[in-house]
Parts: C-alpha cells; sequence; structure tokens
C-alpha cells in the first residue's frame, strides 16, 4: 500500500454568486412594493445616488468606465403625482393613507366609553389584549384571573363587558357562544336557530339536517331557513376590524390589454423608480480627478459603482419581467379575451425555453409579480396552470386545472338545488365532454373551490 501526499489538477465549472449577482437575483425576486423600500434605503445610503424628478432629462452619466461588466445608465421620468420631495409630501404614500386603527386598538377605544370603573376596565383591557386576531379568547378564564391577581368572579364580569362590545361575537371562547352572541343582539331571534347552534351545530356543518329535523320535531324546511340564517353571521368578528399587520398593497408591475383583440403589454412606470447619479457628485468627481484627490476618488469610485449596479439591475428586472408577461399574454390571449375556461396548460419551464432563460429566472420574475388584465389584477403565477388530459380539440390533448375548475363553477351553478350532482357524476359528466377526470379529482378541485359536498349543497323545499 502506498502512502503519501500529491498534488493535482482539475478543472471544474461552477458558479460563484458575488454580492452583484445576489442583488440582481433579489431585485428580481421584488414586488413592486419591496422595490420602491429598498430603493428609498440605497438613496439614504448612498449620497450619489437620486431619482430623476418628473419631466426632468436623465444626465449623460461619466461613470461607466468604472462599473464592472456591462454598462448601465438611469433615465426617465417620474409620474406626475409623485412627490418630489418626499420628506416634505410627509411620508411615502402609503404612510399618507387614511390611518386605521388596529383590531385590538378599536376595542381598546370602545372599553374607555363604555367602563367607568377603572378595576373592571383594567381586567375588560387584560382580556381585549388576549383575543386572537379573529376576536376569540382562546386561553382559560381562570388561568387569566391568576395571571391579572384577581378573582374568577371578577374576571367574568369584565368577559361579559367584552363580549358587549362591536362587533357582536368578540371575546366568545368557542364557535357556538360567538354565533350565541351575534344571535342575542337581533331584535327579532330565531329561537330554532340558536337551538340548533347550542346542540346541533356539528350536524349542520355535515348538512345532516333531516337529523336536526328529527331530533327536534319540526320541519326540513324550518332547519333549512335556521341554517341559511345561521350561516349569514360572521365566525370571524375580528376580521371586520382589521388584524394587526399593516395592509398589503397590490402595484401591478405591467398593464395587459387588448387591442382589436390581440394582446399588448406596458410596464406600469409609475412602478418603476427611476434613478440616476447626482449632478453634484458628477461635478465633485470632476472636480477631484483634475486635482488628483486620490482619496475622494477612492470614495466617490466606490459609491458610483454600487449606485450603477443597482440602476443596472433595475433595468435588467424591468426588461426580464417585459419579457416573461409579453410570453405569458401571448400564450394566455384566449384566457385573456374569454376568461379562465380558456386558461391553456403552461409551465414555467414553457416559458424558460422559449425566452432563453433559466427557469429560476422566470420563476422570480414571476413572484409576487401582478398584472392589470381585462380579466382583473392578478399575480402572473395564475398564468401558469397543470394540465388534466382531454380529448377533442384541444391543443397537446390536455386543458388547463384551472378552465376544469371553471367548467366545474358552471356544472355546480345550474345543478337543481333540490337534487344536486355528487362528485362521481360530475366526473362523469366532464368525462362525456372528453374531460378525463377522477372522481377524486373532482372532490379535490371542488374543495379547492370552497363548494361544500351535494349534502351541504341540498336545498329542501
Amino acid at each position: 500500500m502506498h502512502l503519501g501526499q500529491e498534488t493535482s489538477l482539475e478543472h471544474q465549472q461552477k458558479l460563484v454568486m458575488t454580492q452583484r449577482l445576489q442583488q440582481a437575483i433579489a431585485i428580481l425576486q421584488m414586488d413592486a412594493v419591496a422595490l420602491e423600500e429598498r430603493v428609498q434605503q440605497e438613496l439614504q445610503d448612498n449620497p450619489v445616488l437620486e431619482r430623476v424628478d418628473s419631466g426632468e432629462p436623465g444626465a449623460d452619466c461619466p461613470w461607466e468606465e468604472y462599473l464592472v461588466g456591462p454598462q448601465a445608465t438611469g433615465t426617465g421620468a417620474e409620474p406626475d403625482d409623485w412627490p418630489a420631495d418626499e420628506d416634505a409630501g410627509g411620508g411615502r404614500w402609503e404612510e399618507r393613507l387614511s390611518w386605521q386603527p388596529s383590531f385590538h386598538e378599536a376595542l381598546l377605544g370602545q372599553l374607555r366609553l363604555a367602563v367607568s370603573a377603572s378595576t373592571l376596565r383594567r381586567a375588560a383591557a387584560f382580556l381585549v389584549e388576549n383575543l386572537d386576531p379573529d376576536g376569540y379568547l382562546r386561553q382559560p378564564l381562570p388561568e387569566l384571573a391568576c395571571a391579572l391577581g384577581v378573582s374568577l368572579v371578577h374576571m367574568e364580569r369584565a368577559l361579559a363587558v367584552v363580549q358587549s362590545l362591536d362587533p357582536a361575537g368578540v371575546g366568545a371562547r368557542s364557535l357556538s357562544e360567538c354565533l350565541l352572541l351575534q344571535l342575542a343582539r337581533e331584535p327579532h331571534a330565531d329561537p330554532l336557530a340558536a337551538q340548533i347552534v347550542r346542540t346541533h351545530l356539528e350536524d349542520l356543518a355535515a348538512g345532516r339536517l333531516t337529523h336536526i329535523a328529527a331530533e327536534l320535531r319540526v320541519s326540513v324546511a324550518e332547519v333549512q331557513a335556521a341554517a341559511d340564517h345561521i350561516r349569514r353571521l360572521n365566525p370571524r368578528p375580528g376580521s371586520s376590524l382589521g388584524g394587526e399587520t399593516q395592509p398589503r398593497y397590490i402595484v401591478p408591475d405591467a398593464v395587459i390589454q387588448l387591442v382589436d383583440g390581440e394582446p399588448v403589454v406596458l410596464l406600469n412606470e409609475a412602478a418603476t423608480p427611476h434613478l440616476r447619479i447626482s449632478r453634484q457628485y458628477q461635478q465633485m468627481w470632476q472636480q477631484a480627478r483634475r486635482r488628483g484627490e486620490q482619496e475622494v476618488l477612492r470614495f466617490l469610485h466606490q459609491r458610483l459603482n454600487s449606485a450603477l449596479w443597482l440602476i443596472r439591475n433595475i433595468e435588467q428586472r424591468q426588461q426580464t419581467i417585459y419579457r416573461v408577461v409579453q410570453c405569458l399574454a401571448r400564450r394566455q390571449r384566449d384566457f385573456l379575451r374569454r376568461g379562465s375556461k380558456y386558461l391553456r396548460p403552461l409551465a414555467l419551464r414553457d416559458v424558460a425555453q422559449e425566452l432563453g432563460l433559466h427557469e429560476s429566472t422566470v420563476s422570480r420574475a414571476t413572484a409576487h409579480k401582478y398584472a392589470q388584465t381585462p380579466q382583473g389584477t392578478l399575480e402572473l403565477r395564475a398564468f401558469f396552470s397543470n394540465g388534466v388530459a382531454c380529448a377533442g380539440d384541444h391543443e397537446e390533448g390536455r386543458v388547463a386545472t384551472a378552465g376544469v375548475k371553471a367548467r366545474l363553477k358552471e356544472l355546480l351553478a345550474a345543478e337543481d338545488p333540490r337534487f344536486p350532482a355528487s362528485d362521481a357524476e360530475l366526473a362523469a359528466r366532464l368525462r362525456q365532454e372528453g374531460i378525463r377526470i377522477s372522481r377524486r379529482t373532482v372532490n379535490k378541485y371542488r374543495e379547492e373551490l370552497g363548494i361544500p359536498s351535494s349534502r351541504r349543497r341540498r336545498r329542501y323545499p
């Protein structure tokens, strides 16, 4: 056996994730709001970077020789309604929207007006702070009383105060209590509805109306009317006052319009930050070069390189999104014209192959991006769909999953509610139309659409 050390040469190909490449990938994946936040941070950190004001042309940039890689310039104009000075305008536009109190803040505001006794108000406020976003009190009341150092009787009085606040149902400890609190507020409460909630809520959820009618000795029609009443109640009362998180704003990255029946893609310029190198720092660079101020030049070189890479990556992001949206619009023109029933099967790799991009690039370009279309404002991922085997004239013998779901919704909307179709019957009808689908798949699609089973859809005369 030979033991020893040897030196050898080996060739390997590997992708090195440089900081610049990481920045390009991150910017491509950002949605419009996240990109705006990133640009705002860069504007604060890098003094050589500035926005292009509305109507002002982009300046020529003498810094390209210092940019590693392809050259880039930042030109363009801001939309007329964008403030030139964000600080003077009172902050970013999202923050200038009308303020809305959170769920807990709204309840605490009511509490200050409803209760004068400080000890009771303190206990009620403690309960409000322990409500979950849906408005429920999940912790046992004795534990909360112990944690606050008050008696259980005192905490029960505080809970009654909380349950008297709006919206009706807040402070409930279970779904049945939540529904009963809402029924109790109604001027003409239905006693049958309250009885069903107290004793047969599981049967109601399962659609066993005939069983409920037999147990309560009423007609099925009466149970049906009470069930309709109960379903109009809100099982998540906290949602009507908003949650603790800030609202998420959807800003379309592109607009797709139909011109003579053909899709035309426009980028949303209002969602694209337009940047350039500050003219003041252009002059500073030129003066430093004339004077030979190497320290100043080194500082500016670093800042200029960073600014130009950001400008380049934003432009590259826009070009990639534009190409991808163009491809999606062309591939799904029937969907844009006629609706989701005509969505074609399409995968990320199909777009990647057509555009000569990596599949991961297409994935990042479509993640959390939206387009304003004739079918509404849609996430770009909505243009992709798996396929189901299909006979007939469908391309490649497949129809998109979204198209199958749309057809399923049509069948369910047209059915006789007295005799709703089972999943097996729906699968048979779709197979008659050439869509090869199993009962199990129909069940899966129906549940994804939020449509109940045939037992729960049945209506009694």
